[in-house]
Protein backbone atom coordinates (compact mmCIF):
# COMPACT_ATOMS: atom_id res chain seq x y z
CA UNK A 1 0.00 0.00 0.00
CA UNK A 2 1.49 3.13 -0.59
CA UNK A 3 0.69 6.73 1.19
CA UNK A 4 1.54 10.73 0.16
CA UNK A 5 1.13 13.90 2.25
CA UNK A 6 1.27 17.62 1.02
CA UNK A 7 0.59 19.75 4.11
CA UNK A 8 0.62 23.55 4.43
CA UNK A 9 0.10 24.26 7.73
CA UNK A 10 0.41 27.16 10.17
CA UNK A 11 0.88 26.53 13.86
CA UNK A 12 1.43 29.45 16.33
CA UNK A 13 5.25 30.43 14.84
CA UNK A 14 5.93 27.08 13.19
CA UNK A 15 4.90 27.16 9.43
CA UNK A 16 4.82 23.58 7.58
CA UNK A 17 5.25 22.76 3.96
CA UNK A 18 6.64 19.57 3.52
CA UNK A 19 5.64 16.86 0.97
CA UNK A 20 6.00 13.32 1.99
CA UNK A 21 5.19 9.60 0.62
CA UNK A 22 6.15 6.24 0.70
CA UNK A 23 4.89 2.70 0.47
CA UNK A 24 5.65 -0.76 2.53
CA UNK A 25 9.13 -0.04 2.71
CA UNK A 26 9.91 1.88 6.19
CA UNK A 27 9.94 5.93 6.31
CA UNK A 28 12.43 8.02 8.37
CA UNK A 29 11.21 11.39 9.84
CA UNK A 30 14.58 13.45 10.98
CA UNK A 31 15.29 16.79 11.87
CA UNK A 32 16.52 18.85 14.72
CA UNK A 33 13.87 19.84 17.59
CA UNK A 34 11.48 22.31 16.67
CA UNK A 35 11.76 21.36 13.04
CA UNK A 36 7.79 20.02 12.94
CA UNK A 37 8.37 15.93 12.71
CA UNK A 38 6.06 15.36 15.23
CA UNK A 39 3.76 18.13 14.26
CA UNK A 40 3.54 16.05 10.73
CA UNK A 41 2.69 12.79 12.23
CA UNK A 42 -0.16 14.32 14.29
CA UNK A 43 -1.53 16.16 10.97
CA UNK A 44 -1.75 13.31 9.20
CA UNK A 45 -3.38 11.06 12.46
CA UNK A 46 -6.03 14.00 12.19
CA UNK A 47 -5.07 16.03 15.42
CA UNK A 48 -4.55 19.41 13.46
CA UNK A 49 -6.03 20.55 10.21
CA UNK A 50 -3.76 21.88 7.48
CA UNK A 51 -4.41 24.89 5.66
CA UNK A 52 -4.06 23.30 2.60
CA UNK A 53 -2.72 19.80 0.62
CA UNK A 54 -3.62 16.26 0.28
CA UNK A 55 -3.19 13.36 2.20
CA UNK A 56 -3.36 10.02 0.92
CA UNK A 57 -3.30 6.12 2.23
CA UNK A 58 -4.16 3.45 -0.43
CA UNK A 59 -7.08 4.65 -2.06
CA UNK A 60 -8.37 6.88 0.31
CA UNK A 61 -8.20 10.27 0.52
CA UNK A 62 -7.94 11.44 3.92
CA UNK A 63 -7.42 15.40 3.87
CA UNK A 64 -7.90 17.56 1.30
CA UNK A 65 -7.84 21.29 0.97
CA UNK A 66 -10.77 23.66 0.34
CA UNK A 67 -12.99 21.68 2.44
CA UNK A 68 -13.09 19.20 -0.19
CA UNK A 69 -12.44 16.12 1.91
CA UNK A 70 -12.03 16.20 6.46
CA UNK A 71 -12.30 12.63 8.27
CA UNK A 72 -11.88 13.31 11.63
CA UNK A 73 -9.09 10.83 13.62
CA UNK A 74 -11.51 7.96 14.03
CA UNK A 75 -12.58 7.28 10.64
CA UNK A 76 -8.53 7.40 9.25
CA UNK A 77 -7.57 4.08 9.54
CA UNK A 78 -4.27 5.23 11.21
CA UNK A 79 -2.20 4.16 14.00
CA UNK A 80 -0.84 6.49 16.13
CA UNK A 81 1.80 5.74 18.53
CA UNK A 82 2.77 9.15 20.43
CA UNK A 83 6.15 9.77 22.67
CA UNK A 84 5.97 8.11 25.82
CA UNK A 85 3.57 5.46 24.22
CA UNK A 86 0.14 7.18 25.44
CA UNK A 87 -1.28 4.53 27.80
CA UNK A 88 -3.75 5.05 29.97
CA UNK A 89 -2.27 4.87 33.27
CA UNK A 90 -5.39 3.61 35.00
CA UNK A 91 -6.31 0.71 32.22
CA UNK A 92 -4.69 -2.76 32.15
CA UNK A 93 -2.51 -3.27 29.00
CA UNK A 94 -5.40 -4.94 27.61
CA UNK A 95 -8.12 -2.20 27.71
CA UNK A 96 -5.74 -0.29 26.65
CA UNK A 97 -5.06 -2.24 23.57
CA UNK A 98 -9.51 -2.44 23.41
CA UNK A 99 -9.82 1.29 23.76
CA UNK A 100 -10.23 2.16 20.34
CA UNK A 101 -12.50 -0.92 19.64
CA UNK A 102 -14.90 0.02 22.54
CA UNK A 103 -14.99 3.88 21.30
CA UNK A 104 -15.89 2.41 18.39
CA UNK A 105 -18.98 1.16 19.64
CA UNK A 106 -17.38 -2.63 19.58
CA UNK A 107 -19.30 -4.62 22.25
CA UNK A 108 -16.30 -5.37 25.86
CA UNK A 109 -16.36 -8.68 25.34
CA UNK A 110 -15.67 -8.91 21.89
CA UNK A 111 -13.51 -5.76 21.87
CA UNK A 112 -11.46 -7.45 24.62
CA UNK A 113 -11.10 -10.76 22.94
CA UNK A 114 -9.67 -9.19 20.08
CA UNK A 115 -7.08 -7.49 22.03
CA UNK A 116 -6.20 -10.63 23.45
CA UNK A 117 -5.89 -12.11 19.95
CA UNK A 118 -3.52 -9.14 18.89
CA UNK A 119 -1.63 -8.88 22.21
CA UNK A 120 -0.67 -13.20 21.92
CA UNK A 121 -0.01 -12.81 18.02
CA UNK A 122 2.67 -10.34 19.30
CA UNK A 123 3.82 -12.09 21.58
CA UNK A 124 2.74 -10.34 24.63
CA UNK A 125 -0.21 -11.76 25.75
CA UNK A 126 1.28 -11.77 29.40
CA UNK A 127 1.40 -8.57 30.11
CA UNK A 128 -2.59 -8.35 29.38
CA UNK A 129 -3.50 -7.87 32.79
CA UNK A 130 -0.37 -5.06 33.90
CA UNK A 131 -0.90 -1.46 34.06
CA UNK A 132 1.28 0.58 32.37
CA UNK A 133 3.32 1.59 35.66
CA UNK A 134 4.25 -1.75 35.91
CA UNK A 135 6.08 -2.05 32.50
CA UNK A 136 9.61 -1.44 31.33
CA UNK A 137 9.79 0.85 28.96
CA UNK A 138 10.04 -1.92 25.98
CA UNK A 139 6.87 -3.46 27.47
CA UNK A 140 5.00 -0.64 27.38
CA UNK A 141 6.12 0.42 23.85
CA UNK A 142 4.53 -3.29 22.42
CA UNK A 143 1.44 -2.76 24.36
CA UNK A 144 1.70 0.61 22.41
CA UNK A 145 2.23 -0.98 19.45
CA UNK A 146 -0.55 -3.37 19.73
CA UNK A 147 -2.98 -0.67 20.67
CA UNK A 148 -2.13 1.23 17.48
CA UNK A 149 -2.66 -2.05 14.91
CA UNK A 150 -5.96 -3.38 16.36
CA UNK A 151 -7.85 -1.00 14.35
CA UNK A 152 -5.94 -2.79 11.22
CA UNK A 153 -4.28 0.28 9.94
CA UNK A 154 -3.46 1.26 6.49
CA UNK A 155 -0.47 3.40 8.09
CA UNK A 156 1.56 3.37 11.34
CA UNK A 157 2.84 6.64 12.30
CA UNK A 158 5.60 6.42 15.27
CA UNK A 159 6.96 9.27 17.56
CA UNK A 160 10.45 8.43 18.88
CA UNK A 161 9.14 5.25 19.45
CA UNK A 162 12.13 3.76 21.05
CA UNK A 163 14.03 7.03 22.67
CA UNK A 164 13.48 5.88 26.20
CA UNK A 165 14.68 2.33 25.86
CA UNK A 166 18.17 1.56 26.84
CA UNK A 167 20.15 0.53 24.23
CA UNK A 168 19.86 -3.53 25.02
CA UNK A 169 16.26 -2.77 24.87
CA UNK A 170 15.90 -0.52 21.93
CA UNK A 171 18.23 -3.07 19.70
CA UNK A 172 15.23 -5.27 20.43
CA UNK A 173 12.70 -3.27 19.94
CA UNK A 174 14.13 -2.49 16.49
CA UNK A 175 13.73 -6.59 15.59
CA UNK A 176 10.37 -6.50 17.01
CA UNK A 177 9.00 -3.96 15.13
CA UNK A 178 10.54 -4.76 11.94
CA UNK A 179 9.25 -8.44 12.08
CA UNK A 180 5.67 -7.31 12.72
CA UNK A 181 5.42 -4.82 10.28
CA UNK A 182 6.63 -7.37 7.81
CA UNK A 183 4.29 -9.79 8.35
CA UNK A 184 1.98 -7.04 7.53
CA UNK A 185 3.39 -5.46 4.64
CA UNK A 186 2.25 -2.11 6.88
CA UNK A 187 3.61 1.57 5.88
CA UNK A 188 5.42 3.27 8.29
CA UNK A 189 6.32 6.66 9.06
CA UNK A 190 8.72 7.20 12.25
CA UNK A 191 10.54 10.05 13.54
CA UNK A 192 13.74 9.08 15.09
CA UNK A 193 16.89 11.18 16.16
CA UNK A 194 19.09 7.68 16.04
CA UNK A 195 20.84 6.57 12.39
CA UNK A 196 20.94 3.32 13.90
CA UNK A 197 16.70 2.92 14.01
CA UNK A 198 16.87 3.86 10.34
CA UNK A 199 19.75 1.28 9.57
CA UNK A 200 18.23 -1.26 11.03
CA UNK A 201 14.86 -0.73 9.60
CA UNK A 202 16.26 -0.07 5.90
CA UNK A 203 14.06 3.40 5.90
CA UNK A 204 13.45 5.49 2.69
CA UNK A 205 14.63 9.31 4.84
CA UNK A 206 13.10 12.29 4.63
CA UNK A 207 14.77 15.33 6.42
CA UNK A 208 12.83 18.58 7.82
CA UNK A 209 14.55 21.82 9.13
CA UNK A 210 12.25 24.94 9.84
CA UNK A 211 9.20 22.96 8.21
CA UNK A 212 10.28 22.69 5.33
CA UNK A 213 11.95 19.45 3.53
CA UNK A 214 15.46 19.68 2.83
CA UNK A 215 16.62 16.52 1.47
CA UNK A 216 15.49 12.84 1.10
CA UNK A 217 16.64 9.44 -0.84
CA UNK A 218 18.55 6.51 0.95
CA UNK A 219 21.15 6.86 3.59
CA UNK A 220 24.35 6.50 1.41
CA UNK A 221 23.42 9.56 -0.90
CA UNK A 222 22.45 11.68 1.74
CA UNK A 223 25.63 11.06 3.59
CA UNK A 224 27.82 11.59 0.59
CA UNK A 225 26.14 15.00 -0.31
CA UNK A 226 24.35 16.58 3.21
CA UNK A 227 22.35 19.58 2.10
CA UNK A 228 22.66 21.02 5.64
CA UNK A 229 25.03 21.75 8.33
CA UNK A 230 22.33 19.36 10.47
CA UNK A 231 22.52 16.16 7.70
CA UNK A 232 26.29 16.61 8.07
CA UNK A 233 26.18 16.79 11.86
CA UNK A 234 23.83 13.69 11.81
CA UNK A 235 25.74 11.60 10.44
CA UNK A 236 29.16 12.58 12.23
CA UNK A 237 27.55 12.37 15.40
CA UNK A 238 26.70 7.98 14.68
CA UNK A 239 30.37 7.60 12.97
Amino acid sequence: MSWSAQIRLELGALVLDVGLKGDARPTALVGPNGAGKSTVLRTIAGAHTPQAGRIVVGERVLFEGQGAVLLPPEARKVGYVPQGSGLFEHMSALDNVAFSLRVGGMRAAKARQRATELLEALGCAQLAGRRPRTLSGGERQKVALARALIGEPGLLLLDEPMAALDVTARRQQRFYLLRHLQDRALPMLMVTHELRDVVALGAYTYVIEEGQIVQHGELDALRARPATAFVEAFFAAHG
